[in-house]
């Protein structure tokens, strides 16, 4: 991941982001609920894919979900091509946000996300930290 300004995770903060078998992209953060909850949206095949990290407390220590919508014209056709791919990442994705979200200089953000909305594909994963 690569910031592409500075300061802390605010609205439409933007990152360039490589993930697993897929094309960098461009992700703008649309929501932030600081020390609960952020999203950040970026633009795959014409559609809008949107990820939202939502931390909680946990027994152990704090929770991450991480939920991935795709929404927009051709959404099914997305998530039907790319589900697979995105399911397999997510372990990894929480990997990384665990190791950021745990190093001493980085304050962590999420917290409660809405549903996903009819029509949007979805993919969640929980890790623990």
């Amino acid at each position: 991941m690569e910031r592409l300004d500075t300061g802390p995770i605010r609205l439409g903060s933007t990152a360039k982001v490589k993930q697993p078998g897929q094309r960098a992209k461009v992700w703008t953060v649309t929501a932030v609920e600081p020390d609960r909850r952020f999203a950040w949206t970026a633009r795959v095949f014409g559609t809008d894919m949107t990820g939202t990290h939502t931390l909680a407390a946990s027994d152990t220590g704090t929770s991450n979900t991480l939920n991935v919508d795709i929404a927009g014209r051709g959404s099914w056709f997305v998530g039907r091509r790319l589900g697979g791919q995105i399911r397999s990442s997510l372990p990894k994705e929480n990997a990384g946000f665990k190791r950021v979200a745990e190093a001493p200089e980085v304050s962590a953000v999420g917290g409660r996300g809405a549903p996903t909305a009819p029509g949007r594909r979805s993919a969640r994963r929980r890790a623990s930290r």
